[in-house]
């Protein structure tokens, strides 16, 4: 009964459960829709605020920084103009000059002409009067100083050195632009800097020239400029610029009243020095913002925040600004707020009817896949009595099967030898796989250390790093060799195993191992035969090698030989002179020193070191080449190299034996060619992050059948008197084993001054590290 009763809640629960689970989870998304939508706001509004603040800090300083840029150019464009002036000034009097010297060169005195020149020139102003020609000597002597005649006569060193460096200029020169320090004539007791112009009269080694006082060009300039900045006007009129001095005197203002007065106590509301904290901005950092509250908004009356951007025109000590009043901005702002307010408020609205709309969909959908459910729930039912029979019958295989396996298990776990021991390495468990290995019964283990079985040949550095090993955690994996109770050698694949109890502590050792003395002894006798490989390959080298070296040697033996033979012939005829016996004993010391220096070279190719080390590709071609040329050469064969300047870290000798081996092989071959075109040719380039080496030779190609037998042991195609088949077996073993690299062979036609060559290839790929 108690079961009917669930079976009947469980139905009702099916028909209303539904409904009330979509309720709550529609009522949940509702509620967070809304919350969403007020942070989303929130957001919104502050970035905006962020925004426009920054939009109106930003036009602030492009509209200062423009004033700036166009005052920059003012003043460059006054200067060059002034400049330009002064030039023209001179050039005419050195045209008048020029005229009267013309003029009277024949028929009046130098002094003369001179004097008729000064004359002409005297009493000329410009430069709003304030500007006149000065005339001096190479040697410092005044002419002409129409403001200070007094001067005449004298030297113009005595009042300035600085006229000493204008000397200098004018002996190299024939004209320049010039800066120094003079008096003004109204003001003869102060230097002033003056700028100007000066060009040297080459007939009678005098210079002309002017200038103008930079105080009263800058004054010039600076009324100019605040003339055309107060032309300046702006959309609204809380838009304007201002300058100010670094004496505080405000330059020009919207309100004109305050320009001439001094604003450096100007305060605000808060008693905030805001203009002296502006000059002293510009001064330190030379450009910035400032922020200050309580000044008057021209376009209201009404006092507000405000914030200004200023930047200083060094040059004039000028400090230019703008600024942009905060109650604007909260205007602008505020209309923003309520423009989002109300566009989020309609999206609410439309949020909240989609999710009633939405909601009572899901009430019908649900009572609909209420009754579907209560359809499948009897079905279920009635198939669940079905399946608990069917189980019934599969618990019973799959105990059987649970049964396999644990019998499986067993069997595994006795194939392999398995032990453990504890902390100190006493075995406290073997099993019988353990056993009938090793030779020792569990009695005979058990209470043991591991080490009854260490062979003696075991390194202790080895044994010390396994328990290091251990000890610290880590699974330890390798190749023990032991010794069974008989005495004899087994090696035994083993992987050890740290057990730890529940604090995490090290405890217990299990180790498994399996079996593989065969596998070690047959790859013993791999070694040996390799070895026997090796060696064969050093005697072929060695023969190659005395070859080599007889055919070095033959041209400097028969030197000696004809040497010696013709001083002891002139000695028996009494003929021997000192000229020929000296000669004789070079040309015999000559060839020494040659057969000494191929010994060295063959010594140090055949050298036995296998350390690596740096060297250059190009070098170590250059060694082997030197090596083969002999031979080469008497067999008329050419070496075409293409070889770069490649860095390269490995085994240098066994490099070159590979490649000298190599290069033999080509010869051979084409010493049995009939054709007179006998070439090797030989490149050397890096490709990525290998070095490439291909050598290849114009005697044929090799056999496609051979080509797959070619790096086989003793395989050759040569006859027994002249091939081992050892040779290239060793350079792939050199190349692939010991150097990391690759070594191919193929067939390729290769083009040399417009003709193709057929012939076999080597490729060598060895990484550059």
């Amino acid at each position: 009964m108690k079961f009917l009763k669930e079976e009947k809640q469980l139905v009702r629960l099916i028909q209303v459960g539904p409904a009330i689970f979509s309720t709550i989870i529609l009522l949940t998304l509702i509620t967070f829709i809304l919350w969403n939508k007020e942070q989303q706001l929130k957001r919104e509004i502050e970035t905006v605020t962020e925004v426009y603040y920054e939009d109106h800090k930003h036009e602030l300083y492009n509209k200062v920084n423009i004033i700036h840029e166009q005052l920059q150019e003012f003043v460059h464009n006054e200067e060059n103009e002034l400049n330009k002036e002064s030039l023209n000034r001179v050039y005419d009097a050195y045209t008048i000059a020029e005229n009267i010297y013309n003029k009277y060169q024949n028929t009046k005195s130098k002094d003369e002409i001179l004097q008729i020149i000064i004359e002409a020139l005297r009493g000329i102003r410009f430069f709003d009067q304030k500007g006149y020609f000065l005339i001096f000597g190479l040697d410092g002597k005044i002419y002409l100083n129409d403001a200070f005649p007094q001067t005449e006569g004298s030297n113009i060193k005595q009042y300035s050195k600085q006229f000493e460096a204008l000397e200098e200029i004018l002996n190299t020169k024939k004209e320049t632009y010039y800066s120094w320090d003079w008096y003004k004539p109204e003001d003869p007791h102060t230097l002033y800097k003056k700028r100007g112009f000066f060009k040297r009269f080459e007939p009678y080694n005098i210079m002309f020239g002017t200038g103008h006082y930079m105080d009263d060009f800058v004054k010039s300039n600076q009324e100019k400029y605040l003339a055309e900045l107060s032309k300046i006007r702006y959309s609204s009129k809380d838009e304007y610029i201002f300058v100010v001095d670094y004496t505080g005197t405000m330059l020009t203002h919207f309100d004109s009243h305050f320009i001439g007065t001094n604003a450096l106590n100007w305060k605000d509301q808060n008693g905030f020095k805001f203009m002296k904290a502006m000059i002293d901005l510009g001064k330190k950092k030379s450009e910035g913002f400032v922020k200050y509250d309580g000044v008057v908004r021209p376009s209201t009356g009404y006092k507000t925040e405000k914030t200004s951007y200023i930047k200083v025109f060094e040059p004039w000590q000028w400090v230019i600004g703008s600024g942009f009043y905060n109650e604007a901005l909260e205007e602008l702002i505020s209309a923003k707020k309520t423009e989002i307010e109300k566009k989020s408020l309609e999206n609410i609205q439309t949020v909240f009817l989609f999710l009633i709309l939405t909601t009572i969909g899901v009430l019908i959908l649900s009572s609909m896949v209420a009754r579907i459910l209560k359809e499948k729930f009897q079905r279920f039912k009635r198939s669940l009595a079905h399946e608990l029979l069917k189980n019934e019958r599969q618990n019973e295989i799959l105990q059987e099967t649970l049964t396999e396996k644990i019998e499986l298990e067993n069997v595994i776990f006795n194939s392999n030898m398995v032990s453990i021991t504890d902390i100190e390495g006493n075995i406290l468990y073997a099993n019988d796989a353990f056993c009938q290995i090793t030779g020792y019964s569990k009695e005979e283990l058990i209470g043991h250390n591991h080490s009854i079985m260490k062979s003696p040949q075991t390194k202790k550095s080895a044994h010390k790093a396994l328990w290091n090993t251990i000890l610290n955690g880590d699974i330890w994996r390798g190749i023990s060799h032991n010794i069974t109770k008989e005495g004899k050698d087994i090696y035994l694949n083993t992987t050890i195993s740290p057990l730890r109890n529940k604090n995490g502590e090290i405890v217990k050792f299990i180790a498994t191992r399996f079996d593989m003395t065969e596998k070690v002894k047959a790859d013993f006798e791999l070694r040996k035969k390799e070895n026997i490989l090796v060696q064969q390959s050093k005697m072929a080298a060695m023969g190659e090698m005395l070859g080599a070296i007889a055919h070095q040697w033959r041209q400097p033996l028969s030197v000696i030989s004809i040497a010696s033979t013709g001083v002891k012939m002139q000695k028996e005829l009494d003929v021997l002179s000192d000229e020929f016996l000296y000669e004789s004993m070079d040309s015999i010391n000559d060839s020494v020193q040659y057969l000494s220096r191929t010994i060295d070279d063959f010594r140090n190719f055949y050298n036995p070191n296998k350390l690596e080390s740096n060297f250059d590709i190009q070098d170590a071609l250059d060694k082997t080449f030197n090596l083969v040329k002999v031979q080469f050469e008497n067999n008329c064969i050419q070496v075409i190299k293409d070889i770069q300047s490649v860095k390269l870290f490995g085994l240098h000798n066994e490099l070159l034996q590979v490649i000298i081996n190599i290069l033999n092989n080509a010869k051979d071959q084409l010493v049995l060619t009939q054709s007179r075109d006998k070439y090797v040719f030989v490149t050397a380039k890096k490709e990525n992050e290998n070095l490439t080496i291909t050598i290849c030779d114009s005697a044929g190609g090799i056999n496609k059948e051979h080509l797959l037998k070619i790096f086989d042991p003793y395989f050759t195609t040569k006859d027994e008197h002249h091939g081992t088949g050892i040779g290239l077996y060793m350079s792939q073993e050199i190349i692939e084993k010991n150097m990391g690299g690759k070594l191919e062979a193929y067939n390729q036609t290769t083009e040399h001054e417009g003709r193709s060559y057929f012939g076999a290839c080597f490729k060598i790929t060895l990484p550059i590290r």
